[in-house]
This record gives structure tokens, sequence and C-alpha cells, in this order.
């Protein structure tokens, strides 16, 4: 038996060399809590996970980190996967998001198409953005997870991809759950609902070849955002997985001040 010696005042997030959260399995290969108080930026808790690269210097609150899109981001080593889910409390309190000033929460838009690297894939992402494009707004929340015919030469234009739905109040912490495979995406929000969507048949996921990233995508945009925890799993987790992760993360996180 071994005995360790503690500091009251230390997180359990700093001194941890792994954690298991409510749904764990071999499909989880990314679990950041993230913030001042959360232990080394970048640190993947996902046993056996790489950690993240830290790019820039993203500013750390108590409990979030804030980052800024190309500047200030996390670079992880997670590969997109045809079936995934992403589990986060984000916000973004922007107020102006014109043309490509877009909040991005995770992505690897615009990196080159892992099935033809010439071109450039759409991949996935999840950011913030405006009804139409111009009207600067903080309400609305994109899922997109791009697919394409998998054609040989066809052109990045051909790539497709679904703004699943739009969401109100993203100016404040939210648990979001987003999920996809090769035919339905799924989206969860606290305090605002679901939706879900289905793929059109004959088309294939237009995957990327870069990492995931958090809080930037590649090569575009450039908003900010502020995120308190990300998880990535390769796999669509089932509505009770989510139900129990969401019920860990409202108690966890109410007891550091970040209501979701």
């Amino acid at each position: 038996m071994t005995l360790a010696l503690v500091s009251r005042n230390a997180s359990f997030e700093s001194n941890s060399i792994g954690f298991m959260p409510p749904v764990y399995d071999s499909s989880l290969a990314l679990w950041h809590f993230l913030g001042a108080d959360a232990g080394p930026l970048g640190k993947n808790l996902a046993i056996g996970g790489a950690d993240s690269q830290v790019v820039g210097t993203p500013a750390l609150a108590s409990r979030y980190a804030s980052f800024n899109s190309q500047q200030n981001f996390l670079q992880t080593s997670v590969q997109q996967s045809a079936r995934f889910t992403f589990l986060l409390i984000a916000r973004s309190t922007q107020a102006n998001m014109v043309g490509g000033n877009l909040p991005v929460f995770i992505s690897n838009y615009k990196s080159p198409r892992i099935a033809n690297a010439a071109q450039s894939s759409d991949g996935v992402s999840l950011l913030v953005s405006t009804n139409d494009g111009v009207t600067p707004n903080v309400t609305n929340l994109n899922f997109y997870d791009s697919m394409y015919d998998g054609a040989s030469g066809t052109s990045t234009g051909g790539g497709m991809g679904v703004d699943v739905t739009q969401f109100g109040g993203i100016g404040v912490f939210r648990f979001i759950a987003a999920a996809s495979d090769e035919k339905t995406m799924s989206i969860r929000v606290s305090g605002t609902g679901t939706a879900t969507y289905a793929h059109p048949a004959g088309l294939v996921p237009d995957i990327g070849s870069a990492p995931l990233r958090i809080g930037s995508a590649v090569n575009a945009f450039s908003g900010s955002c502020d995120i308190a925890m990300v998880g990535i799993y390769n796999r669509v987790l089932t509505a009770a997985e989510i139900d129990k992760s969401y019920v860990f993360l409202q108690a966890f996180y109410a007891k550091r001040g970040i209501v979701i």
C-alpha cells in the first residue's frame, strides 16, 4: 500500500495521472478540464491519451480557458473519426461575428482531405455563427459534419456540411453533446433541446487529416470563446450515456461556480 500526502488546497486534476468519467471505455480519446485551477493546460486525463499542445497563450480563468481561433488554442493529437461524440461546457460572449470572425469550439476545418491530400476537407466543426452570416449576435450554435461523394478528384465544393440546428443562449455556459456517424448527426444543448439530422444517402464522411483543434479551426475563422471542459469519444454515445455525463458535470461545475 502507498500513502500519498496531498495539500488540502491542491486540485485533484493537477495531481492525477488520469480520470475515469461516468462513461468510460476504450473509445475515450481525450478529456480536458480547463482553467487555472484545473491542472496543467492541455493535460489529457483520458488514461493513455496524448496531451494536447498549447499554441499561443490562451487566457486562464479559475475554471475555464479563453481561446482565439488560429492564435490561442489547443492542438490535440486526436484524429477525426467517422463516428464520434464531443462533450463540452462552453460559451462565446463575443459581440461581433461577421464574415470569418466566428468563434470555434472544436474543429479541423480546412485541412487536407484524408482520402486525397491535394484537396481540402471541411471536416467537422462546432462553432458559433449568425443566422445570415452578417447580423452580429451570439445566439447560434452550429454543428457541421462534412460529407462528400467519395470520388477521386471531387473538388472542395463537392463536400457537404450540414448545420443541424441553431440554438439560442450560447453567450452563457452550456453543456453541449454533439455526435455523428455515417448516417445521422445529433446535438444536445442544456437548457435548449436536442436535434437530429440524417445524412443524405450515398455520401461518406469528408474526414480531414489534421488532428482536431480546441478553440480553433485549421485555416479559417478568428473568433473567441471560453471552454471549461472537453471530452472526445470515438463512438456515438447513447442518450442514457449523455444524460449520465450531464448529471455528473452539472454537479461537478455547480460546486466550482459554473451553472449549466
